[in-house]
């Protein structure tokens, strides 16, 4: 929830900004134009669903189809005062149920229905929106249980604050306050009014008899909230004051005429009108802010002008919403984004932002394309909307789940999923995405933005958030039209799918999933693994794609004198200009480590036993020596390897607490080597802890080497151990242990295929790009990473193995745009290598580089 209070207006705009800001606050036609190539229809749908994942109450499971992990939670709420007040919206990223805002936000969202009824129903969002309405409009009317009384809130914001848990298991004490004649609450009660008038008009012609149940508890409510005075913050205790307090600065004015103008607009009663019209007449000026909760000033007057087609009302609103596109009204940031005077460095700028494009968007409409200001208060409503879907300074959408770069985190217990009920802790990234939901955005002081859990000022999400989102995205709907938008493709490649092995002058059949922006062409090679001159061991395949996604398969033809070796190529894709080389790649994937055979062998899994560390089930069982599990001084590709050294009488061993079924076992694979002699060490397989078949000699070398122990040497259907003689005096490294299966079993653990997508050890889909390449020292780096990484390294190494350049970054889930400029360090022409390593070894990636 956001705590700020209403900045009160102090007197109308006298100052004029710099020609730049003024620019950078309202876009041109033309370059509104250009930005609303983005699909609105699909950003109303998903701010929609946005509240299914805030709902409460006993039936929140089954309301929220969109969001599978949400479930039924609070079913007793009320119950502490022998009442039923279940149902209704968690406010934001906490769980408590604040009405006042509440009103605001169920006002807007039923004035979507109302005055967007064309765009919903043509994006396909009827069903979907009347839903949220009817479920939190069934909770108003359980509040207000006696025409006199309404409910506050239900729980304290306070003591919720206390704890970092999803709600379906939250168990503390949740308070009920409310109004009544004796705690009058005149601006929570003509708010509400107002918000179940506008509810009755919204299912007009929908379900007549609920909209008159509506219509019924609005006129109570508005006759309490006229008759009994008071405000209803004075009403709860003094601690939760700070999250959504009275906006006495304003009077009851606002609340009295938002009240009034809905009821008229669904009753058609002149009363009412009247009524709205003797409240509004003290309001001559609504700036100084923007329009929400506590704020109905505003909303009040864009009413009134619409109704009665009064001028006074046409320029309380022209004084404002012309103010907005010249900026002379609140700030801009650098990227042109408003936020209120003296908040620069506050935070919660973009409902504020999105607040003002909604109602100088409605200005617009309301005056009309003749009027003088239609271009330049509609285009800054364009410009503040497409700022929070990306057009920013961050290149960043800050809804998450729209656009190709949105933001990851959100201050949200629900979504968070946490483990230990820490803020910033397990997991690290949230478990569930929550769809749709706009984010507090960045400050409007240097468009700053922390994309970090606990910072709620940037990260949390919040009903009125969605409200706003969903009303500008109607009006986008409503300018740009439903049909969404030609897509828009990048350059990707994914799902890489190759046999481990192939055979000298035999065929190799690769598949794989693409994604291209226009005429490329997709190549496949088969090559030497890491050979410096990048020899082709079989003939290129092309295959020419235009702009979409598909699958292709690529045969290729190795050369019947290809050496016969184990680990040693790779099969490598890439998409490149048409036509054109490696050079020109746009995107890139490899699997490494491919074994040429002599003949066709039979197919294999691997279950792994050791490869950086043990695997499930498999631990250090050696004797006799001195071990360290996980060395980094030396390593094979990846971070660790098993390190052990024996005086004598010793041996290095590999224990499974259950052992595995070898029957169908095809060998037994592991990498290793010494520190720097020779030495002939010995491996047994052995089906107890004492006991296996015939030991293999295997030859060790200072360099790490591959070696295979076939199934036939074992002589055992069972291992339980693994063990590795080691003479005296001598170190041992171990690294990449498996047991290699005949697939026609489906003995222990099958690996999945990894697809490197690069040069170095990888245990994910991954991938790794340059361009240009070669280069003058500036290229441009994409990393694909299907998970948040934290503290990765960039690195420069030259060919002496000196780091020459590093920096820190942090790698968000997707691909990953960088630019690496290196003129300052003048480094001599020649070949580098390019390195991205994460601090805890899950990602290291490596790319010769040339500079010339």
């Amino acid at each position: 929830m956001y705590n700020f209070l209403p900045k009160l207006p102090t007197g109308g705009p006298g100052r004029i900004l710099p020609l730049l800001l003024l620019l950078l606050g309202c876009v041109t036609t033309a370059q509104a134009q250009q930005l609303a190539n983005r699909d609105y229809a699909d950003l109303l749908t998903k701010s929609i669903k946005f509240f299914e994942a805030q709902a409460c109450g006993p039936d929140a499971g089954s309301h929220s189809s969109n969001f599978s992990w949400r479930g039924d939670c609070h079913e007793n709420d009320g119950s502490v005062v022998g009442k039923d007040y279940s149902g209704g919206w968690h406010d934001a990223g906490d769980h408590v149920k604040f009405n006042y805002p509440m009103a605001s936000v169920v006002y807007t969202l039923a004035s979507l229905y109302v005055d967007h009824r064309a765009e919903v129903n043509n994006t396909g969002n009827r069903a979907l929106l009347l839903k949220q309405l009817r479920y939190v409009g069934d909770y108003l009317i359980k509040c207000h249980d006696s025409p006199n009384s309404f409910v506050i809130q239900v729980a304290q914001g306070v003591e919720d604050h206390r704890y970092w848990e999803r709600p379906e298991v939250n168990s503390y004490r949740r308070d009920v306050y409310r109004i009544n004649t004796n705690k009058p609450g005149t601006d929570l009660a003509c708010s509400i009014a107002a918000s179940m008038a506008v509810l009755a008009s919204a299912f007009d012609g929908v379900d007549n008899n609920y909209r008159d149940e509506l219509i019924q508890h609005a006129r109570d409510l508005y006759a309490f909230g006229d008759n009994y005075r008071g405000w209803y913050s004075d009403h709860i205790p003094a601690a939760e004051r700070a999250f959504y307090q009275s906006n006495k600065g304003k009077g009851y004015a606002p609340s009295l005429a938002i009240g009034a103008i809905s009821l008229y607009r669904a009753t058609g009663e002149q009363q009412y009108l009247t009524k709205a019209e003797n409240a509004a007449s003290s309001i001559t000026w609504i700036g100084g802010w923007a329009p929400g909760w506590g704020n109905d000033d505003f909303e009040a007057i864009y009413q009134l002008a619409k109704v009665t087609g009064k001028a006074q009302y046409k320029n309380v609103l022209k004084r404002y919403c012309v103010a907005l596109a010249d900026g002379s009204e609140g700030q801009r940031s650098p990227g042109g984004m408003y936020y209120p005077d003296g908040r620069g460095y506050a935070g919660f700028s973009l409902p504020l932002s999105l607040g003002t494009a909604f109602m100088c968007y409605r200005y617009a409409e309301l005056v009309g394309p003749n009027d003088p200001d239609y271009n330049r208060t509609r285009n800054y409503a364009f410009g503040q909307v497409n700022y929070a879907l990306g057009s920013n300074p961050n290149g960043k959408s800050y809804v998450l789940g729209f656009g190709n770069n949105h933001a990851r985190r959100a201050h949200h217990r629900s979504a968070h999923g946490p483990n230990g009920g820490q803020i910033d802790g397990d997991p690290t990234n949230d478990t569930h995405l929550l769809l749709g939901a706009l984010l507090m955005g960045p400050r409007g002081a240097d468009d700053y933005f922390n994309n970090t859990r606990s910072e709620h000022e940037f990260t949390e999400p919040a009903l009125g958030n969605n409200a706003t989102l969903a009303l500008v995205a109607a009006q986008m709907v409503q300018e740009t039209g439903s049909t969404p938008p030609p897509p828009v493709y990048e350059n990707k490649l994914s799902n890489l799918s190759a046999p481990n092995s192939f055979n000298p002058g035999g065929n190799y059949r690769a598949t794989i999933n693409y994604e291209s922006d226009g005429n490329h062409d997709v190549v496949a090679v088969l090559q030497y693994d890491g050979d410096p001159n990048w020899a082709w061991i079989a003939p290129e395949v092309r295959k020419q794609v235009s702009a979409g996604t598909g699958s292709l398969t690529f045969d290729l033809k190795p050369r019947a004198n290809t050496p016969i070796r184990n680990d040693a190529y790779q099969v490598n894709i890439f998409i490149a200009a048409r036509g054109g080389n490696y050079s020109t790649r746009k995107a890139t994937q490899r699997k490494n480590n491919l074994d040429c055979v002599s003949a066709a062998p039979p197919a294999t899994t691997n279950t792994w036993v050791y490869r950086d560390n043990f695997t499930s089930g498999w631990a250090n069982w050696s004797w006799g020596g001195n071990v360290t599990v996980r060395d980094s001084g030396i390593k094979k590709r990846g971070t660790h390897a098993f390190k052990y050294y024996t005086n004598g009488g010793g041996a290095a061993s590999m224990r499974h607490n259950n052992g595995k079924d070898a029957t169908n076992l095809n060998s037994v694979k592991f990498w290793a080597r010494s520190w720097d002699t020779n030495f002939t060490g010995k491996f047994q397989a052995r089906w107890n802890d004492s006991s296996g078949g015939g030991r293999t000699n295997f030859n060790v070398t200072p360099a790490w080497k591959a070696y295979s122990i076939p199934k036939s040497s074992l002589g055992t259907d069972w291992i339980k151990r693994m063990v590795w003689q080691v003479p005296a005096g001598n170190t041992l490294w171990l690294d990449d242990v498996r047991l290699v299966y005949n697939t026609s079993s489906n003995r222990g653990t099958v690996e999945q295929s990894v697809s490197a997508g690069a040069e170095g050890f990888a245990t994910e889909d991954v991938g790794l790009s340059l361009y240009p390449n070669p280069n003058s020292g500036v290229f441009n780096v994409t990393v694909t990473t299907p998970a948040d990484r934290a503290g990765v390294d960039l690195q420069v190494i030259d060919l002496t193995g000196r780091t020459v350049e590093t920096s820190r970054i942090d790698l968000f889930a997707g691909t990953n745009q960088l630019r690496v400029d290196l003129r300052e360090r003048n480094l001599p022409q020649g070949i580098y290598l390019f390195r991205v390593i994460a601090a805890d070894g899950t990602l290291n990636l490596v790319r010769k580089v040339s500079i010339r």
